[in-house]
């Protein structure tokens, strides 16, 4: 996969994917590392998901990635499903190994990840609200699960689906029309909006030192972004998890670790002023020796994911 010859092939399937940010941050890192890797981004539909992986498949893709709203739909299509990626029941990457196409699911980690790395946050211990279960929601709430938090809670227009997946990771489910989520999102540490529509949500609702992390990104300039602020509370866009599950991704079709702080530059420059402030505040709160001075707090829009 380096040199000047042999061009491989790498993509986004997704429908709608004009707006992603992938493409770029793919690509520099496969530049940085001198391999001979492109890229793209594809809008493929329901009706065509199929005909795309073959045509993955056929072409020698080293890998793609699944957006909305194929991260289920497409495990019918592959060979092999990595175990977690079984239970989590989404995958939001393939690779490609002699044609044979393995399904993983790097969005819960990278989810994770983010919020250590970028954000200070530590989920033990914390009180979390999850709003939609879809395929990053389901990879999100699993991995937070696995955090030991406090309490997590997983909110659903379909209560149904929320009550079956809430039961498979020991979560509470409420529907969205439930006055208890009012409450939940009060006493939340962290409140997480993993729908594939950008956060509408009463910034009344948000206490101080809150993290509000929204996975649809592109929203940080938005009004609800500075209402937040305004009460002390965090703001976090998507790109943080993009990051975090895409080097996961590139770890997983290369071998090679993933060029990380190559990626970031090329999702945060500019970086949107609000969000920015989120991930300053996340520097501050860190002690001089870099370990988090974060209290454990049982004291007192675009996306590729």
């Amino acid at each position: 996969m380096t040199g000047k010859t042999g061009i491989r092939l790498a993509a986004l399937y997704g429908h709608p994917v004009s707006h992603s940010l992938s493409p770029a941050m793919q690509n520099a890192a496969f530049n940085e590392l001198n391999m001979n890797v492109i890229y793209l981004s594809l809008d493929v539909s329901h009706d065509h998901l199929s005909a795309a992986v073959e045509a993955a498949r056929g072409l020698r893709f080293l890998g793609f990635n699944l957006t909305h709203p194929h991260k289920q739909a497409v495990m019918a299509s592959l060979d092999r499903i990595d175990p977690q990626a079984e239970r989590i029941g989404a995958v939001n990457t393939v690779i490609n190994q002699e044609s044979v196409l393995t399904g993983y699911n790097t969005d819960g980690e990278g989810f994770v990840r983010s919020l250590r790395q970028d954000y200070d946050f530590t989920p033990r211990g914390r009180r979390i609200v999850l709003l939609g279960v879809g395929g990053a929601g389901r990879a999100i709430s699993w991995s937070l699960s696995r955090e030991s938090p406090e309490e997590l809670t997983v909110v659903n227009r379909t209560f149904q689906r929320a009550r079956e997946w809430a039961g498979k990771i020991t979560a509470q489910a409420l529907a969205w029309e439930d006055p208890r989520v009012a409450q939940q999102i009060r006493r939340a540490d962290l409140v997480v909006n993993a729908a594939s529509v950008p956060l509408r949500l009463d910034a009344g609702l948000i206490s101080e030192g809150t993290l509000v992390y929204d996975i649809v990104y592109g929203q940080g300039m938005s009004g609800l972004a500075g209402k937040i602020g305004g009460r002390g509370a965090r703001w976090a866009d998507g790109r943080s998890m993009l990051l975090h599950q895409g080097a996961l991704a590139f770890e997983l079709w290369t071998g090679r670790q993933a060029p990380v702080e190559v990626m970031r530059e090329e999702l945060f420059s500019p970086e949107p002023a609000a969000v920015k402030a989120g991930r300053d505040v996340a520097e501050k709160r860190k002690g001089s020796d870099g370990t988090s001075q974060d209290r454990e707090k049982g004291e007192n829009r675009c996306s590729d994911s």
